[in-house]
């Protein structure tokens, strides 16, 4: 994913290292920032980059030397694989002035989930603090909020969890009469009503997502038993996890949550 719009840096022509750059080595430095994807990630195409550039000769030769010569200071691009190219001061120039990407900030949501996705979140944390930090973290920002909200959730919101929970009921029962070919809880072993605890705190609770949504929550529930979490404790984590992040769907929630929660260790707590 790319944005269509940029910032360029219009003081680089200044500086040492670029202007050790050939022409065409110039060119292909901008023309890798303004291909890689949002986060500095750009897919190596060097059919591509010749026909652009005009290139005669070994390509190969010319990415490499390219490599030798950009890095020759300091790194400015890595290798992550054979087919990518990691832009190291991307994220930095593009999105970040005083502060650190927030998982609060809506626009910042999307990088964080690249950055993630790609492997990158301890990279940043440990070379590039000013990036991404833990004190904000999704983790930080989640227990940020539990903090905030200990004494709101004490007794708040149960009658309408109850009045959900009763709509789910009636569906199933519905369902029930419709003679589904699948029992939607088939999978679950005993942890259904924790599971329709957790679907009935979405926000945006409906039927034509309830089936998914139930599928969707057991597995997380499944896999977190199966990581050694206990129930209770797991359930009070999705509790606050979900409401937490209560402005979008449960099914990007449970994401947020297994991408962050996946490689910490278990957390025991008491549940509320």
């Amino acid at each position: 994913m790319q944005s269509k719009k940029r910032f360029t840096e219009i003081n680089v022509w200044e500086t040492n290292w670029f202007t050790k750059l050939n022409p065409t080595q110039k060119l292909f430095w901008l023309y890798i920032n303004q291909r890689c994807d949002n986060i500095g990630i750009w897919e190596l195409n060097l059919k591509l980059v010749a026909f652009h550039l005009e290139l005669e000769g070994e390509v190969d030769q010319f990415a490499y030397d390219f490599l030798q010569t950009i890095n020759d200071d300091m790194e400015r691009i890595i290798v992550l694989d054979t087919n990518k190219w990691f832009v190291l001061g991307f994220v930095k120039f593009q999105f970040v002035k005083d502060k650190p990407l927030n998982p609060r900030n809506p626009a910042h949501k999307s990088y964080l989930k690249q950055i993630t996705d790609s492997g990158l979140y301890t990279w940043f944390v440990t070379n590039q603090p000013e990036v991404l930090s833990d004190e904000e973290s999704p983790q930080r920002a989640f227990q940020e909020e539990v903090k905030r909200n200990k004494d709101k959730d004490k007794g708040k919101g149960k009658e309408v969890d109850k009045v959900k929970e009763k709509d789910v009921d009636v569906f199933m029962e519905k369902k029930k009469e419709e003679e589904l070919d699948y029992d939607p809880f088939e999978g679950i072993s005993g942890f259904n009503e924790t599971v329709k605890r957790l679907v009935t705190l979405n926000p945006f609770f409906d039927e034509a997502h309830l089936i998914k949504d139930l599928e969707r929550c057991a597995s997380i529930v499944d896999k977190y038993i199966d990581y050694g979490w206990d129930l209770n404790s797991l359930e009070t984590v999705l509790r606050k996890f979900i409401k937490c992040y209560s402005n979008e769907s449960l099914e990007n929630i449970l994401y947020d949550f297994d991408a962050n929660f996946r490689d910490k260790p278990v957390i025991e707590t008491n549940r509320n």
